[in-house]
């Protein structure tokens, strides 16, 4: 036992080292302006395990290679892991700002834009943390009203107790929205130019030719050699299975 532990520490220990040189490297490389090497260094780690940071960094290098439909996968890729990453978050949106194509936004309530921007601005972690802090503050609460001397203070932990008991319903919604998401939406960028059918043959009609750099969402219903893609603008469509990338 005690020599099975030994060999892991040593792993470990062999193994962040070799991890922090040669992510070292890569921000070395791309300080020097060599943006191919840097690139090429991000990928290798990644292949070792994902990194919100990592994404982002391999987002610029490619940015900087004016590789702007790789930056923008990388970049989402990045916020796929952290919502909250405004680095990440500006750069996407200055690529974007680049491309092409331009979308108008599905029309809804104003209600459900905001209920949705909030619950995607934060992780999965992230809202499972604050519904744990959120059952702290229940469990503290509830003793300030069962053993509160004044009546105040019971009223203000009955209450207290109540509210923190709604947040832990909130935030684990909120989280499982987050982890539906993650597991359940697939997304694609378009490497280069293509066009849009309205059915998958290309002999169907070309219903408009979209650019590269441009996110769309997969649904369920790919048939061989196609994907049935959502536009942003909520538009659907068929698209050859080339020349994209996943985020």
């Amino acid at each position: 036992m005690k020599k099975t532990i030994y060999l892991l520490l040593v792993l470990i220990l062999g193994v962040l080292p070799a991890f922090s040189q040669t992510k070292a490297a890569a921000d070395s490389a791309y300080a020097k302006n060599n943006y191919a090497e840097a690139a090429e260094r991000y990928e290798k780690l990644l292949a070792q395990g994902v990194s919100p940071e990592l994404y982002y960094n391999l987002g610029n290098a490619y940015y900087k290679l004016k590789d702007i439909p790789r930056a923008i996968q990388n970049y989402r890729r990045a916020l796929k892991y952290d919502p909250a990453h405004r680095d990440a978050r500006f750069n996407l949106s200055l690529c974007e700002s680049r491309l092409t194509d331009r979308f108008d936004k599905q029309e809804e309530m104003f209600f459900f834009t905001w209920f949705r921007e909030l619950w995607q601005s934060r992780s999965v972690d992230w809202w499972g943390g604050a519904a744990l802090w959120s059952w702290a503050g229940v469990l503290l609460f509830a003793l300030l009203f069962f053993f509160g001397r004044v009546l105040w203070l019971r009223k203000a932990g009955f209450f207290a107790t109540l509210l923190s008991l709604c947040l832990v319903l909130l935030f684990n919604l909120f989280a499982h929205f987050q982890q539906t998401r993650f597991e359940e939406e697939h997304q694609i960028v378009l490497s280069e130019n293509a066009h849009l059918y309205t059915s998958p043959s290309l002999s169907a009609k070309a219903s408009k030719t979209l650019h590269e750099g441009c996110t769309l969402t997969l649904t369920e219903g790919d048939v061989k050699g196609w994907l049935h893609v959502v536009l942003p603008d909520g538009e659907t469509g068929w698209l050859p299975a080339k020349n994209f990338l996943a985020v």
